[in-house]
Formats: C-alpha cells, structure tokens, sequence
C-alpha cells in the first residue's frame, strides 16, 4: 500500500497526476513557422488604394510580368511612403498577400456576376422573392 506521501509526489498540488494535468494543457506548436505566423493585418481604405496603384504601377512597368521579391519590396515602400500615418508599415509579403487575396475576390465576383446576368429575371431574386 502507498503512502500518501509518495503518491502526492506523483501528483500535483491539486491531486491530479502531473501527466493527466500535462495532458488538460493545450498544446502549443512548436514548429519555427508556427511561432512565427502573425495574424493578418488590418488595410485601411486608404492603404488598399495605395497599394492597388503601386502594384498596378510596378505590374505595367514589367510588361505585366510577374513581380520579384525586390519588386515587392519597391510595392510596400511605396505603400508606406504613401500612408505615413499607418501606424504599421506592411512587409513585401504582406503586400503580395493581399494583392493575391483582391485579385481572386475580384475573380470570384466577376465571375459571379457573369452567372447572375446569364439567369433569367425571374431566377435572379430566388429566395428572397416574396409571394404576398
């Protein structure tokens, strides 16, 4: 028969067995990316428009080429040249992140748009039809 002395050594101060304890913790990635994952930035209005024209800019003058990381580099300075008073200036992956999240928004609604002009009018309003 154990103690009760030995076995509170297994235990922690509230009489849960340290590894039951361990397990009720959550875990925590460890992995060097995880740690260094940051949550997406907020765009002002104002840095959207900046960055819009920047990389439109950058874009024409490569003969609509795909940009390179020094390119990039030249799109966020832009964008932090043109809003000082950002109050974070945003990474060249951080550029070319949203840059690629308005282009595939710009995609799916024209694309929802083409859908929407192709049903008929009577097709367009579907559930919110009201049958009075």
């Amino acid at each position: 028969m154990a103690s009760p002395a030995s076995s509170s050594s297994a235990a922690g101060d509230d009489g849960v067995p340290s590894s039951a304890a361990a397990s009720s913790i959550p875990h925590l990635p460890t992995s060097s990316a995880a740690s260094r994952r940051l949550p997406p930035p907020c765009w002002s209005h104002e840095e959207t428009l900046a960055l819009i024209d920047a990389y439109r800019d950058k874009w024409y003058s490569l003969g609509r080429g795909n940009l390179r990381a020094s390119h990039w580099d030249e799109v966020a300075a832009v964008v932090a040249r043109c809003c000082p008073s950002s109050p974070v200036c945003k990474t060249s992956v951080q550029c070319r992140h949203k840059v690629e999240k308005l282009r595939k928004r710009y995609r799916s609604e024209k694309q929802r748009s083409l859908i929407m002009a192709l049903l008929p009018e009577d097709g367009r309003d579907g559930a919110w039809r009201c049958s009075y």
